[in-house]
C-alpha cells in the first residue's frame, strides 16, 4: 500500500506541477533572498573579527600637539601597552583628490595585501583598496606626490580604515577624491621635507593595551604629558600663540592698573578722611560756639529793647520840656521848682543817653552788618545828642548859679528844646525799628542754631562714612592685590607655555573608521533575519491553505482509504511526502544559488566591498545558514501538514466519502435591490475568505519588503538631492590657527564637536555659532540667550525633535552636558548642526569677543592651508551626494523584485485555488448557460476588490511600521537625519503596480476558468 500511496503522490505532483512550481519558487526566492543577505553579512562579521586579530588592530588611537618624548613613551611601554606611530601628511594629487602617504606599518594596524608586495626602496608604495578601484590604479602603475613619482608595489587595506572617512566627523565616503598610500620611513621623511603637504603633519599612535591597563587609566597617563612652545617649528602656530600671549600680557598689564588704581583710592580715601575729620572738628567749635552768639544776641535784643524804651522816654521828656521851656518865660516863681524838676530830669536823661551812646557805640562792633549798619547811623545823633545834653546839664547849673541868666537861657531852651521835639519822632522810629531788627535777629540765630545742629550730625556721619570708605578701600586695595596674585598664577596655568600635549583620544568603539563594514551589516542581518520569520510564516500559512485545498480535493479518495483500513499515520506521510521534498527541494535550490552563484552572497558582499576598504572575502557557510536554508522550509513544510492533516482526518470514512463539508456562511447573504452577480460575488468572497486574507497577508508582507527598498531609495535619494540643494555655500573653511580679522567676503562662525547617542550609537553633533547676516543658513531669528537654539532638520529628523522639547548634547569626552531647549527648526539635511547665536556660542565655551573658527563664502578665499584643519566645497559634497544611491542601488532592485515575485506568487497560488475549489460550482454555472465574462465576474473579479481594500490597509499600514523600523534597526549607524514622507504620487504609483500586477495575474487566470468544462460536475456525484 505504500508504495501505491507513493506513486498516487508522484502522479499528483505531476498533475499539480504548476502549484508545486509556484510554491517551489516562493521558497527558492525567500531562502534566496535571506542567506544571500545573511551569508554576507556574517561573513563580513566574522572576517573582521578574525582579520582584527591577524592584522592587530589596534584598541584605540591618540593624537598630540608635538611627536611624544621618549621619556613619555617609555613612561607607558613600560608597563605592557604596545604603541606605534601612525604619523601622516596629506598631499594633493590634483584639484580634486587627496592622498594621505602613511609610513608602512610594522607592528599594529597591519596592511593586509590584496595582491603585490610591500615597498622595498624609497620609489615604491602600497595604495589603498578602494581608491585604487575606484581610479582604475593598478600594481606596477605610477602616482606622483609632489615632485617624487612612487611605483605601486601592492593594492592593500588596513583595519584603522575600515570606512576611509577623510575626517572624523564625515558621514560619506568619496574613495574618488580621498584615499591612502604606504610608504617606506625614508621615503616619507623625504617626501615631507620637500613636498607641500595641504596640511601640517598629524602626529598620531595607535595603542594595543594588551590587558596591562584600560583606555581609561592611558588616557589619564597622556593629559599629564606637557609640550614646550620652542618644540613647535610651525610658524602658522607660532603666530597664534604670540597672539595668545600678547593676550597675556594685556591682561597682566591690566590687572597691574587695576592694582595701582586700587590702591591710589585707598590713599585718596584716607586723605579724605583726614580732612573730614578736620572738618568735624571745626564744626564740634563752631558747634560750641552757637550758645555763646544765641546768649549775645538775647542781649543785643533786649538791649534794644530797653533803648526803645528809653527813647520813648526821653521823647516825653522833650515834650515836657518844650512845655516847661515855654512856661519858663511866665514866671520867675517857677524857676527854683522847674530849675530842680530840671536838674532832677537832667541827670535822669544825661543817664539815658549816655547809655544809649554806649549801646550804639557797642553796636557798631556787632558781627551782623544790618546792627552794625543801624548803630553806624545812630552814632552821630547820639553823640549830639550827649553833646546837647552836656549844654542842658550846664544850663541846669546855670539855672542854679543864677537867676539873671534864666531869661536868656530860657529863651535859648526853648528854642533848643522845640528843635529836638521836632527830631524826637526821628530817634524814636529808629529805636523801634533796631528793637525789630533784634527781634529778627534773635529768630534767624534759632534757626542758625538748628542748621549748625543738623550741620554737626552730618559732620559726624560724614566721618564715620569717611572712615568706613577709608578702610573698604584699604580692604579694597588688598583684596586687588591678593585677586592680582590670583590671577597672575591663573593666568601664567592657562597661557602656560608647558600645556597639554593631548588632542584626541579615541578607543575603538569610538572610531567610526574602524569596524564599520561589520556594524553596517549588522543592521542587514537583523534586517534579514525578520525577513526571514515574515518569510516562514507566510510560505507557512501559504502551504495550510494549500493543503486543506489538496485534502477537500482528495477527500472521496481519503475516505475510500480510510474505509479499506489503511491507517492514519500512512496517509499523512502520503501526503506529507510531495510538499516536504518540494520545500527541501526549494530550499536547497536556494541555498545553492545564494552561496554558489554571483548573484547571491557574493553580489551583497560587492556592495560592502564596493563602499568599504577591505580585504578579499571568503564566503562563510555556518551551520545556521544550513539550518535556515536546508532545514527550516521542509520542516515547516512537514509541521503544517501533519496539522493540517490530523484535523481533516478527524471525520469519518462516511463523511470523507461523501466530501461533507462545514456549512459556509454567506449563502444567506441578501441585500436588497443588488443584481444578482453582485451578490453572488460577495458571497464568494465570504466562502473564500481564508484564500482572501492569504492574499492580503501576502501582499502585507510583500510590501513590507517593498517599503523597505523604497524607504532606501527615498533616503538615498533625498540625501543626493537636499545635500546639493540646502548647500548654499560654496566653501567652508574649518581653522586649526585662526587668524585675528575675518578674511574680507567670509562670514565667520564658531563650530563646536559635540556629541548625542540614539540607538546605541553616539553621533557627532556640531553646535554652530553664526552671525545674524549669515546667507547661507535661513535659521530666521536666533535666540538672544545661550540655552534656546535653532536645529537643522537633520537633527530633528534623526532624534525626533520638535519646537519647544528639551534635549543635551555631551561634550567629545562625555564629560559635560549642555542642555538646550528647541527654538526652531530650518530645513537643512547636509549636516547634523544646532545653531546659535555666535555671541552667545563664544560666552557659553568661554572664548573672547572676536574668536572663531569657521568661515563660511560663496567663493574660494585666499587661506594659507597650513591654517586649515579642511576645506569643505560644495563640488565635494555634489561630489559625495550620490553615493549612497550608487551604493544601496542594487539591494533596492533585489528587494523590489523579491516583493513583487512574492507577490506575484502568492496571490497566483491563492487566486488559482479558489478557482479549482470552485471548479465544480464554476462548471455548473457554465451548463446553467451563464457566459464566460459573467462567471469571470462571479468567481475572479470579486478578488479585485480584495487586492483594493487590502493594498488601502496594507500600505499605509506597512508604511507606518517600516517608519519604525528603518530608523532604529536599518539606518541606526548612519549620520544622517531624513525625513522619510513619500509624496502623494509615490503612494499612487505602489498603488498602481499592486493593481496592475494583479490584472496580469487576473489574466493568466481567466484562461483557467475557460478550460473548466460542464464535465466536471459529473466527477464529484456519488
Amino acid at each position: 500500500m505504500g508504495w501505491i500511496l507513493f506513486k498516487r503522490a508522484l502522479r499528483d505532483l505531476k498533475a499539480g506541477w504548476t502549484r508545486y512550481t509556484a510554491l517551489a519558487l516562493l521558497i527558492v526566492f525567500s531562502i534566496f533572498i535571506v542567506v544571500s543577505l545573511m551569508g554576507a553579512a556574517i561573513t563580513v562579521i566574522d572576517y573582521t573579527e578574525i582579520r582584527d586579530g591577524e592584522l592587530s588592530r589596534e584598541d584605540g588611537e591618540f593624537s598630540v600637539f608635538v611627536p611624544l618624548r621618549p621619556e613619555e613613551l617609555n613612561k607607558i611601554t613600560c608597563r605592557g601597552v604596545s604603541i606605534e606611530k601612525m604619523f601622516y601628511a596629506d598631499y594633493a594629487l590634483n584639484d580634486e583628490q587627496i592622498l594621505r602617504v602613511f609610513k608602512v606599518r610594522e607592528n599594529i594596524n597591519k596592511i593586509s595585501l590584496i595582491e603585490g608586495c610591500l615597498p622595498s626602496n624609497d620609489r615604491e608604495a602600497v595604495i589603498e583598496r578602494r581608491f585604487a578601484e575606484v581610479n582604475d590604479v593598478k600594481t606596477g602603475g605610477k602616482v606622483k606626490i609632489g615632485d617624487r613619482e612612487f611605483t605601486i608595489t601592492g593594492i592593500g587595506a588596513t583595519p584603522d580604515y575600515n570606512t576611509v572617512y577623510r575626517k572624523i566627523t564625515d558621514t560619506v565616503v568619496d574613495s574618488s577624491s580621498f584615499g591612502l598610500i604606504f610608504v617606506t620611513p625614508e621615503a616619507y621623511d623625504d617626501l615631507y621635507a620637500n613636498g607641500s603637504p595641504v596640511a601640517s603633519e598629524e602626529y598620531y599612535y595607535a595603542y594595543l593595551l594588551n590587558g596591562v591597563m584600560s583606555d581609561e587609566e592611558l588616557k589619564s597617563i597622556l593629559e599629564d604629558n606637557h609640550f614646550d612652545v620652542d618644540d613647535v617649528d610651525d610658524e602658522y602656530f607660532r603666530e597664534y600663540w604670540d597672539r595668545m600671549t600678547g593676550r597675556k600680557d594685556e591682561l597682566l598689564e591690566g590687572i597691574d592698573e587695576l592694582k595701582d588704581g586700587a590702591e591710589e583710592l585707598a590713599d585718596g580715601a584716607e586723605e579724605l578722611r583726614d580732612g573730614i575729620g578736620e572738618f568735624h572738628d571745626g564744626m564740634e567749635e563752631l558747634h560750641d560756639a552757637v550758645p555763646d552768639l544765641t546768649d549775645g544776641i538775647k542781649a543785643l535784643d533786649d538791649g534794644a529793647a530797653s533803648l526803645d524804651k528809653g527813647v520813648r522816654a526821653y521823647t516825653n521828656g522833650v515834650s515836657s520840656a518844650a512845655s516847661g521851656a515855654s512856661s519858663l518865660a511866665d514866671g520867675a516863681s517857677s524857676l527854683a521848682s522847674g530849675a530842680s524838676s530840671l536838674s532832677s530830669g537832667a541827670s535822669q536823661y544825661a543817664s539815658g543817653v549816655n547809655e544809649f551812646a554806649g549801646t550804639v557805640s557797642a553796636m557798631t562792633q556787632s558781627e551782623d552788618p544790618y546792627v552794625a549798619g543801624v548803630a553806624s547811623q545812630l552814632e552821630e545823633p547820639a553823640s549830639g545828642l550827649a553833646s546837647g545834653f552836656a549844654q542842658i546839664q550846664s544850663g541846669a547849673s546855670g539855672v542854679s548859679s543864677g537867676a539873671a541868666s534864666l531869661r536868656d537861657g530860657a529863651s535859648q531852651l526853648s528854642g533848643g528844646l522845640k528843635t529836638l521835639n521836632n527830631n524826637s519822632s526821628s530817634l524814636r522810629s529808629g529805636a523801634s525799628a533796631l528793637h525789630d531788627g533784634t527781634s529778627e535777629l534773635r529768630d534767624g540765630v534759632s534757626e542758625f542754631t538748628d542748621g549748625i545742629d543738623e550741620l554737626y550730625d552730618g559732620s559726624v556721619e560724614i566721618k564715620d562714612g569717611s572712615s568706613d570708605l577709608a578702610e573698604g578701600a584699604r580692604d579694597l586695595a588688598d583684596g586687588v592685590k591678593e585677586f592680582s596674585d590670583e590671577a597672575n598664577d591663573l593666568i601664567d596655568e592657562v597661557f602656560n607655555i608647558e600645556t597639554s600635549n593631548l588632542l584626541i583620544f579615541l578607543d575603538h568603539d569610538e572610531n567610526p573608521r574602524i569596524d564599520s563594514a561589520a556594524d553596517d551589516v549588522q543592521i542587514n542581518l537583523s534586517a534579514s533575519i525578520i525577513f526571514g520569520v515574515l518569510l516562514v510564516m507566510l510560505f507557512a500559512y501559504v502551504i495550510s491553505v494549500f493543503i486543506v485545498h489538496m485534502i477537500d480535493q482528495e477527500s472521496a479518495v481519503i475516505g475510500a482509504l480510510y474505509s479499506m483500513g489503511v491507517k492514519r499515520r500512512t496517509l499523512i506521510l502520503s501526503y506529507v511526502g510531495v510538499p516536504v521534498i518540494v520545500s527541501f527541494i526549494a530550499g536547497v535550490a536556494g541555498t545553492l544559488i545564494a552561496v554558489l552563484t554571483p548573484i547571491g552572497i557574493p553580489a551583497q558582499l560587492a556592495d560592502t566591498l564596493g563602499y568599504f576598504s577591505m580585504p578579499d572575502l571568503e564566503i562563510e557557510v555556518t551551520p545556521f545558514l544550513l539550518i535556515y536554508g536546508l532545514v527550516i522550509p521542509p520542516v515547516t513544510a512537514l509541521i503544517v501538514n501533519v496539522l493540517v492533516i490530523r484535523k481533516r482526518l478527524m471525520k469519518t470514512p462516511l463523511a470523507l466519502l461523501r466530501n461533507e463539508k462545514k456549512a459556509v456562511r454567506g449563502k444567506e447573504l441578501k441585500i436588497r435591490g443588488l443584481k444578482f452577480i453582485n451578490m453572488f460575488r460577495i458571497r464568494q468572497m465570504i466562502r473564500e475568505k481564508r484564500a482572501g486574507l492569504t492574499v492580503i497577508l501576502g501582499m502585507f508582507m510583500s510590501l513590507l519588503v517593498a517599503l523597505m527598498a523604497l524607504n532606501t531609495y527615498v533616503y538615498c535619494n533625498k540625501v543626493k538631492q537636499y545635500y546639493v540643494d540646502q548647500t548654499k555655500f560654496e566653501y567652508m573653511y574649518n581653522y586649526k590657527y585662526p587668524t585675528e580679522e575675518v578674511p574680507e567676503g567670509g562670514y565667520e562662525a564658531v563650530a563646536e564637536g559635540l556629541k548625542k547617542e540614539i540607538f546605541g550609537y553616539t553621533f557627532d553633533v556640531t553646535l554652530m555659532g553664526i552671525t545674524e547676516d549669515n546667507p547661507f543658513f535661513n535659521t530666521g531669528d536666533l535666540p538672544e540667550n545661550d540655552t534656546d537654539v535653532v536645529l537643522s532638520s537633520a537633527v530633528a529628523n534623526k532624534y525626533k525633535l520638535s519646537v519647544g522639547d528639551v534635549f543635551n548634547l555631551s561634550d567629545k569626552n562625555g564629560d559635560r552636558l549642555y542642555a538646550f531647549r528647541v527654538a526652531g527648526i530650518f530645513d537643512f539635511s547636509a549636516s547634523l548642526m544646532v545653531f546659535m547665536d555666535i555671541d552667545r556660542c563664544r560666552d557659553l565655551f568661554g572664548e573672547d569677543d572676536e574668536y572663531f573658527n569657521v568661515v563660511f563664502s560663496d567663493h574660494e578665499l585666499d587661506i594659507d592651508s597650513g591654517r586649515l584643519y579642511s576645506v569643505m566645497s560644495k563640488k565635494d559634497i555634489e561630489k559625495s551626494a550620490g553615493i549612497y544611491v550608487d551604493m544601496m542601488g542594487p539591494m533596492v532592485i533585489t528587494m523590489s523584485v523579491a516583493s513583487s515575485v512574492i507577490f506575484v506568487v502568492v496571490m497566483y497560488l491563492m487566486v488559482k485555488m479558489m478557482i479549482d475549489r470552485s471548479s465544480f460550482n464554476i462548471s455548473l454555472v457554465k451548463i446553467f448557460g451563464f457566459r464566460g465574462r459573467e462567471v469571470r465576474k462571479m468567481y475572479l473579479d470579486g478578488n479585485f476588490y480584495i487586492v483594493v481594500a487590502g493594498a488601502l490597509i496594507s500600505i499605509p499600514l506597512c508604511k507606518m511600521i517600516m517608519d519604525y523600523i528603518y530608523p532604529r534597526y536599518l539606518v541606526s549607524n548612519v549620520g544622517v537625519g531624513i525625513d522619510p514622507t513619500y509624496t502623494p504620487e509615490m503612494y499612487a504609483a505602489i498603488f498602481a503596480v499592486i493593481i496592475a500586477l494583479y490584472l496580469v495575474i487576473n489574466l493568466v487566470l481567466t484562461r483557467r476558468i475557460k478550460k473548466i468544462v460542464p464535465a466536471e460536475v459529473l466527477k464529484n456525484r456519488e
